[in-house]
C-alpha cells in the first residue's frame, strides 16, 4: 500500500508560482493544496452521477507530527471504528430493501390488477388479494423505513480511523440515488470534519 503524506512532507511543501495540488498516495482522490501565498488545505476529488466533484477541506494545521498521539504509543489498543458497523448496517438494510422492491415489481407484473389492490401504506387490505402481494406491500414499507433510518443514523457517526475514513468515502460516493443528494452531502461534510482531526492525531 502506498504511504500517505506525512506531517513533515506537508510542512515542507513549498508554494510555487502557481497553485499546487499534491496527491496523497495513501488516499485516492485526496490532495494537499498549496496556494501561491503559502496557505494549505485539503481537497478531495470524486465523481457523482458521472460528473467530477471537489470537496475542499481545511485549512491545514501542522501540529507536533504523527507518532505523538496516544493512539500511536507502543502497545496501545485502538477501539473499533464505529463507522464500520454503521456502514454495514446501512448496506444490510439497503440490500434487504432492494430485494423486496425486486420481489414487489415481479409480483406487480405477474398478478392481475384484481389480485393486488391492497395498499398497506393506507391501511387498505383486500382479503381477496394474493397473500404474496399483501406481504410484499407490508415488507417493502418496513424495509424502506429501515433503510432510511440506517442511512440517516450513519450521519450521526464520525470515523475514528484511516480505514473507516476511506470506507466512508467509498460509501459516500458510490450512492447514485438522485433523491439522496442531501444525505450524500451530509456524509461528505462528516468526512471534511473528520479528516483534519484524524490527520492531526496521526491516524491517517
Amino acid at each position: 500500500m502506498a504511504k500517505p503524506l506525512t506531517p513533515v512532507a506537508v510542512k515542507s511543501a513549498k508554494p510555487g508560482v502557481k497553485r499546487l495540488e499534491i496527491p496523497d498516495p495513501g488516499c485516492q482522490g485526496l490532495y494537499l493544496v498549496v496556494q501561491t501565498g503559502g496557505a494549505k488545505s485539503w481537497a478531495f476529488r470524486y465523481r457523482f452521477a458521472g460528473k467530477p466533484k471537489k470537496l475542499t477541506i481545511g485549512p491545514v494545521y501542522i501540529g507536533s507530527g504523527k507518532g505523538d498521539a496516544p493512539e500511536n504509543a507502543a502497545g496501545a489498543v485502538q477501539a473499533p471504528d464505529p463507522i464500520l458497523a454503521a456502514i454495514e448496517a446501512h448496506k444490510a438494510t439497503t440490500a434487504k430493501m432492494l430485494s423486496w422492491v425486486d420481489r414487489y415489481v415481479k409480483l406487480e407484473n405477474e398478478l392481475p390488477a384484481e389480485r393486488r389492490r391492497s395498499d398497506v401504506s393506507r391501511e387498505e387490505i383486500v382479503e381477496t388479494d394474493d397473500p404474496r402481494w399483501i406481504e410484499a406491500e407490508r415488507e417493502v414499507g418496513l424495509a424502506w423505513d429501515a433503510e432510511a433510518a440506517a442511512a440517516w443514523a450513519l450521519l450521526e457517526v464520525l470515523p475514528t480511523t484511516r480505514e473507516g475514513l476511506l470506507i466512508l468515502i467509498e460509501h459516500a460516493v458510490s450512492s447514485r440515488e438522485p433523491w439522496r443528494d442531501d444525505w450524500q452531502l451530509g456524509l461528505l461534510e462528516n468526512i471534511a470534519e473528520a479528516l483534519p482531526q484524524l490527520w492531526q492525531e496521526g491516524r491517517l
